[in-house]
Parts: C-alpha cells; structure tokens; sequence
C-alpha cells in the first residue's frame, strides 16, 4: 500500500521508541521517547489517533493481552491501557497502575507474567487477564547481579545478561520445588515423590502407603496401600523406592529399610497397571504382582533408581506392556522379570563400584548406562562395547 509518514519533533532525547500491531483489533501502536503515542488503523494508514499520554520518559515497554501497555521509566514501572476519554471524544491512553521499584522489565510471553530486575531483587507479577491488574507472585534474591533474566519454556535454565558485560551467562535450575508454599505440613521425612503427569497428579509416599495428589489443588484424591513385612532389627519397613515407566502405564514399589552409609535394602517389590476409569472417573492403579525381593539372592547393595525395560516388537516398534525392570549394583546390570521371577544379567562391570550405587540412569533406548555411587561411576554403551571408568577418566574425586 501507500507508504504514510507522520512527523512530530524529534531530538536526541525523543525519538520513535517501540511499535506493536494488535491483530485482534487490526491496529499499531507506535510509542516515542517522551510519551507520545499513535494509535493507527491497520487497514488505512491515513485513519490514526495521536496524543501525548504522559510527560514522562519511556524506555523499556511490552504490550500484553494486546490492551495493557507496561513500560520503566527512570524510577517506576507504569501500566497504560486504552480508554475512551469523553472530553477529548476518542481513545487515548491512560496510566493505571504504577508499580515504584526501579529496575528493568522483561515479558515473559508463555505465561504472561512481567518480570522487574533490581539491584538487589527479582519481582515475577502475574497480569490478570480481565482487570490487568499486575499480581506479585514470587521474589528472589539477584545474587547474579544481572539487570535481564530470561527463563526458558520448562524453567530449568536461564539466561542473564548486565550492561557492558561481553558475554551472557546460562544457569541451571538445582531445585525443582521452586520455594513454593508447602501444601503438605506432615512430616515426610524419607519420603519419595513422583509425578505422573498423563494422570494430572503426584505421589507422595508416607511409610506404609502412597498418597496420591492432584496436580491442581494440591488435594488428596486416593492412597495405595502397601503391606509391610514385619522387621526382626531396629530399622523399620517402609516405602523406599517409587518408579513409573516411560508411558506411565504401569507403578513399581519397593519396600525394605534404610541402612547407615545411605544404603538401601529392599525386601518387596509390588507392581500396579493403570486401569482407566469409566464416566469420567479418575484412572487408578490396580496391584498386578508382588516379588519378595529378599529372597533372591542378587538383590544385595541394589541402586534404588530402577528402570522399566522396555520392550519392541519385531518391526523394532515399541510395545505398551512391560515385564521387567532393569536394576544396577555395585558388579553388574540386571533385569528382573517381574511375573516370572527370571533374573538376566545385562552387563556386568569390568571393575565394580566401591559401594552400593546411588544414581542409575539409561538413555531413551537403553543402549547406554550410567551408574554411580558416592565414590565412582562407570558408563556403559551396550551398542559399542563400551565402559568408560567416569571418576578415573575425567579425574574427579569424591
């Protein structure tokens, strides 16, 4: 089309700063330096609106929801939206909300939340969608020392940048509880979650039993049951192990005791399928086999981090079902074939482990292991023939 200019005084300090284009509304929004504003129909260029909406300087802006316009200025964070002004007679921008912390803002566009970097803090605020209305959500200390912080889409790592700086830095997410509010107030000491995330919940397991959670509202919506040997020492039976496989179709538990040296002795394995529930009722778990994992003799000083094997067909294709579980201890990898009782070593190590492993942990196809303990680790490709002494290769020390 035509090609429209507009010009109104410009300097060094007032200058065209930002434009935006409303596809709900088929509109542009151009910002400037000093608070002028156009407001320009997107199907005729000669149809626009302008107005100075504020005296003050702008610099950083986002649109959000295409209505709320968020931009720093020197001291404070404002909030602009559209407004029908009735001596004027037409739309004009009018600031809102003014939020006084002095920082730098990032629009976290996912899921629509403003972020505010200062010198010794980071604000994360929720937009509410009908009052757009900023929502202080979470603050956490700036001990990066940076003026931008970006997240990615999973929350696992971010990025930070400070002026003059010649490089950006990556981090990587530690924890995954994220310092939320706790929603649980019992004592969970030894406890072991697990999230399943096709089912919307997470299970929590308390001694004797595995509580199951809802994802939403944090409400308990059911309990598995586990029956507990009796224990002839000082250490308890108790839940020590929980495990989904890779289609969350089928549960494992084990149950056993906790031993000096963070060791682990299992004494019971119990396997559960989904059972998919009927007129909009929840999926459970219905129990398939129980193992006495005491009486068989290889479980000695085994990695409490397990696997579902998975298995394929003919054509390679992965199958829905599963039978067997891959374990590690200190010599070897083995699986366990769970309605059989068959054990089948799959690898065993050139030199074992010092101790009971604490980490086992195979790629998407199992063709590669890795297995630790507090002291060492070895990797294991199955594929090559391969068994990579970690600790000794890479010189690290425990």
């Amino acid at each position: 089309g035509q090609v429209v200019s507009r010009n109104i005084d410009c300097s060094k300090k007032n200058f065209p700063y930002k434009c935006f284009y409303n596809d709900e509304k088929n509109e542009i929004y151009s910002f400037y330096r000093q608070g002028q504003s156009f407001i320009i129909n997107g199907s005729d260029s000669q149809d626009y609106l302008y107005d100075r909406m504020t005296e003050l300087d702008l610099g950083q802006m986002y649109l959000v929801y295409n209505q709320a316009l968020i931009s720093r200025s020197s001291s404070d964070i404002y909030f602009f939206k559209i407004e029908f002004d009735e001596v004027k007679n037409r739309r004009v921008w009018k600031q809102y909300n003014v939020i006084n912390k002095r920082g730098f803002i990032y629009y976290i566009r996912g899921n629509v939340r403003i972020q505010i970097t200062t010198d010794d803090r980071i604000y994360f605020y929720l937009i509410e969608p009908d009052t757009l209305e900023p929502i202080l959500e979470n603050v956490m200390y700036n001990y990066m020392n940076c003026n931008q912080m970006m997240f990615g889409a999973k929350v696992r790592y971010c990025i930070t940048y400070k002026t003059n700086q010649k490089s950006f830095v990556i981090y990587r997410r530690k924890y995954m509880h994220n310092f939320k509010v706790p929603v649980i107030s019992e004592n969970l000491e030894a406890a072991k979650g697990l999230e399943l995330q096709t089912m919307n919940t997470f299970l929590v397991s308390k001694v004797d039993k595995v509580i199951i959670y809802d994802s939403n509202n944090f409400l308990e919506i059911g309990q598995i049951p586990i029956s507990l040997l009796k224990t002839e020492t000082r250490e308890p039976n108790q839940v020590i192990a929980l495990q989904k496989c890779q289609n969350e179709e089928y549960l494992a538990i084990i149950s056993g005791k906790y031993l000096i040296m963070d060791e682990q002795k299992p004494n019971q394995l119990f396997v559960y399928k989904r059972k998919r529930g009927e007129n909009g009722e929840r999926d459970e778990f219905e129990q398939i086999e129980r193992v006495v994992l005491k009486d068989i003799p290889i479980f000695k000083q085994v990695c409490m981090k397990f696997h579902f094997q998975i298995k394929r067909n003919s054509n390679g294709q992965l199958l829905k079902e599963r039978d067997s579980i891959l374990f590690a201890k200190i010599d070897q990898i083995f699986s366990l074939n769970f309605r059989t009782q068959e054990v089948t070593t799959v690898y065993t190590f050139k030199e074992q482990l010092n101790r009971q492993p604490q980490f086992f942990h195979p790629n998407e196809d199992q063709t590669i292991f890795v297995t630790a303990s507090l002291q060492d680790g070895i990797y294991v490709n199955l594929s090559q023939g391969q068994e990579i002494d970690i600790d000794e290769t890479f010189h690290i020390q425990s």
